[in-house]
């Protein structure tokens, strides 16, 4: 369980918690949804409403990942932690998140090239497959569906390549 020292900096309890598991939030979660999410579960797991002691014990853990989640200071040292241990510790050690490899222009121009290739094979291989013109169409809609589908995690994908 990650706590919240007096001087500010976030410490690591029992390895296992994760603070985003224990809200039932994801980690790019707005403040406004760990908010409702705490209050939920509040109300689910107080002791004035649930008098088990499993419940008890929940209540301190949310009580505390809403602590460190809810202070946006707090929850960036608590990110730069975590981000520490899915990176072999590195980062937990350092107080600025670690920096991504710098690209140049070069590689950024053949990562562009590459996805138009990609894109225009793809394009070619499914109108073929649904036949002429209206074949066309149909696979520039699929793929209009796809990116608005998954665009967010392609992109992700891709800047941290």
């Amino acid at each position: 369980m990650a706590r919240q020292a007096s001087d500010g900096t976030v410490t690591e309890g029992q390895p296992g918690d994760d603070l985003y598991r224990i809200l039932q939030v994801d980690p790019d979660a707005e403040q406004e949804v760990i908010s409702a999410a705490y209050r939920r579960l509040a109300a689910k797991y107080h002791p004035d409403v649930n008098g088990s002691p499993e419940a008890a014990q929940r209540m301190r853990e949310i009580n505390r990942a809403h602590e460190i989640l809810g202070d946006a200071e707090a929850r960036r040292a608590y990110d730069r932690s975590r981000a520490g241990r899915w990176f072999g510790g590195a980062a937990a050690e350092s107080s600025q998140p670690p920096a991504a490899p710098p690209k140049t222009a070069l590689e950024q121009i053949g990562r562009s090239v590459a996805m138009m290739l990609i894109y225009s094979a793809v394009i070619a291989v499914l109108s073929r497959m649904i036949g002429g013109q209206s074949g066309m169409v149909i696979a520039l809609l699929i793929i209009l569906v796809i990116v608005l589908w998954k665009g967010q995690e392609i992109m992700r994908y891709f800047r941290t390549r």
